[in-house]
């Protein structure tokens, strides 16, 4: 199934028109705004960012390698505007952050996150857990964007009440040096056996969406989820030599189309199957 018989298969509309090729822009030059539009919350289990309607359907956005980055912040924004109500936890660093090689030492270094090993978990998953779990309890079922180091995470999330997942360019694992994924991690998807086993076991449909060209998530990956998963996956490959972060600094304004059409489906905003 290709992107657009997936889209048009969750949207339940055989004439959804599906965004094209624009012109790319930063997430933060798209959606603009101030740091105060988002509202500390701490009772969640990981301190986290929030933005949206109160009443309306959760979406958690899971940053990136640099950080809790202001692109990363204006992706919540452009989602919040969108009618969804998105929570940003802090995994790592200070919010506002950006930083390649503060992030690496915060995450991959302090071991939070298996950035190196062939299927393996990593650590903070045990606390991301928690937190969806926690805002599922307060709004319901919830939508997970991941992205990066984060990419592969909401699938390993699926059984804490995620109806809808987008992995964004899923870099894990990867070698340190050269910095992108090589020999058996090319194929690797990034998740513990158990993880892995729970994902195959759900029937939720996922988008996974990256640059074609990204070596740090390189099609070989991709393909992977694609034998893994067969038509539960949607992928969309982007055009732009030299570009990796799909929705925050390299952000496409029509694979954010298509995640926010798919999430709205999935989450019942839009009418069309969503079981």
């Amino acid at each position: 199934m290709n992107r657009r018989q997936f889209l048009q298969w969750a949207a339940g509309a055989a004439c959804l028109p599906l965004a094209g090729c624009a012109s790319r822009h930063a997430a933060l030059m798209h959606c603009p705004g101030p740091f105060s539009d988002c509202h500390r919350v701490d009772d969640l289990g990981i301190p986290a960012y929030r933005i949206g309607p109160d009443k309306a359907r959760a979406i958690v956005l899971l940053h990136e390698l640099p950080g809790l980055s202001p692109d990363d912040l204006a992706l919540a924004r452009c989602i919040s505007k969108e009618g969804f109500r998105v929570y940003a936890p802090l995994l790592f660093g200070d919010p506002e952050q950006d930083d390649l090689v503060k992030g690496f030492g915060q995450s991959c270094k302090a071991g939070l996150f298996a950035c190196n090993d062939l299927s393996a978990r990593s650590a903070i998953l045990d606390r991301i857990e928690t937190f969806c779990g926690n805002v599922a309890k307060e709004n319901g079922p919830i939508g997970v964007v991941g992205m990066c180091l984060t990419g592969v995470f909401p699938l390993a999330l699926l059984p804490n009440q995620v109806r809808a997942a987008v992995l964004c360019q899923p870099t894990l694992p990867f070698s340190t040096v050269p910095g992108w994924p090589t020999d058996k991690q090319l194929t690797d998807l990034g998740l513990g056996q158990t993880d892995l086993a729970e994902a195959m076991e759900s029937k939720v449909p996922f988008l996974a969406m990256h640059y074609a060209k990204d070596r740090r998530c390189p099609i070989k990956r991709i393909e992977e989820f694609q034998n893994v998963f067969g038509a539960r996956v949607a992928v969309i490959s982007l055009a732009g030599g030299g570009k990796h972060s799909s929705l925050a600094g390299d952000f496409d304004p029509g694979g954010f189309a298509d995640a926010m059409t798919y999430m709205k489906v999935r989450l019942g905003v839009l009418g069309g199957p969503n079981a």
